[in-house]
């Protein structure tokens, strides 16, 4: 089970969509699923991301383009939880 999440059109984010963000991954988590987040095309927006540490949390994958996430969900089994 895995979901995709495309932020690659967005040029702004707030802590209202990092939480949605970081529930998506609760949730997937949770049901033993990955979380693939396809970055941002904005530096801005990779920036909050990486301040986050979005690519440091088990069950999630962070991908340059959708296909790349398609294929890591495919493909990888979660990261064990801490």
């Amino acid at each position: 089970m895995g979901f995709i999440v495309d932020l690659t059109g967005i040029s702004y984010i707030d802590s209202a969509g990092v939480a949605v963000i970081i529930g998506a991954y609760r949730r997937v988590s949770k049901a033993g699923g990955m979380l693939a987040v396809v970055k941002p095309k904005h530096e801005g927006v990779r920036r909050v991301l990486d301040l986050i540490g979005l690519h440091m949390l088990p069950s999630i994958v962070v991908t340059d383009g959708l296909s790349e996430a398609e294929e890591a969900l495919s493909t990888r089994a979660p990261k064990p939880s801490i």
